[in-house]
């Protein structure tokens, strides 16, 4: 067990308590150096929270609260697990009650929407006799439907529809390609992976 004296930037300070702390990807090169594996999913969506956080602090914030949450969710399922690995306990269970009522409620509202959402999915295909998708986005089970415009999902009410890769021009789902601004037309422009991977040898 490393020591808690670990979390602050200067541990050898004479008024420790008045130090900063280090951060999450501080604390976790931390854990890597002592031994423990950490998972690259973890990893990955603590990324994705800071990028969105640096995106709030310059005001170029464009949100949507159910990946947000779903991304909040998967973090503390990670660190849970983490957590567990290393010490053998779960971490709500050390948490004190307020932070612990906190996360049950993230967790119990981002549920209920869930659910909410696969019930109206379910509906729309039963009414027009389609078929319930997962979504490409979110990554929700039975939450999208076909319609007019593509397969829309009712929990984060994106759509995925059919373009052309602007590169090879071979049709693929926008969720399987990447969105690379404007034209000097104001069209969208899609590269698929494998042009993205031309382009980015280029």
């Amino acid at each position: 067990m490393q020591s808690p004296l670990l979390i602050f930037e200067r541990p050898y300070s004479k008024k420790i308590y008045d130090e900063k702390t280090i951060t999450w990807f501080q604390a976790l090169q931390i854990i890597f150096n002592s031994g423990k594996k950490i998972n690259e999913e973890l990893i990955s969506n603590l990324n994705k929270l800071s990028d969105i956080r640096n995106k709030i602090v310059h005001y170029k914030f464009e949100y949507n609260i159910f990946e947000i949450d779903s991304i909040i969710l998967s973090v503390i399922d990670g660190l849970r697990q983490l957590y567990k690995d290393i010490t053998d306990k779960d971490i709500i269970n050390d948490v004190n009650d307020e932070t612990k009522i906190f996360l049950n409620k993230i967790k119990d509202d981002y549920l209920n929407q869930l659910h909410q959402a696969q019930l109206k999915a379910k509906e729309e295909a039963e009414k027009n006799n389609f078929e319930v998708y997962s979504c490409s986005f979110c990554g929700e089970e039975d939450t999208a439907v076909e319609n007019d415009d593509g397969i829309y999902c009712y929990f984060c009410e994106e759509t995925d529809y059919e373009e052309e890769c602007s590169c090879c021009s071979e049709p693929y789902f926008i969720s399987e390609m990447e969105y690379n601004g404007e034209s000097d037309y104001g069209d969208p422009i899609f590269l698929c992976e494998q042009c993205c991977f031309v382009k980015s040898k280029e």
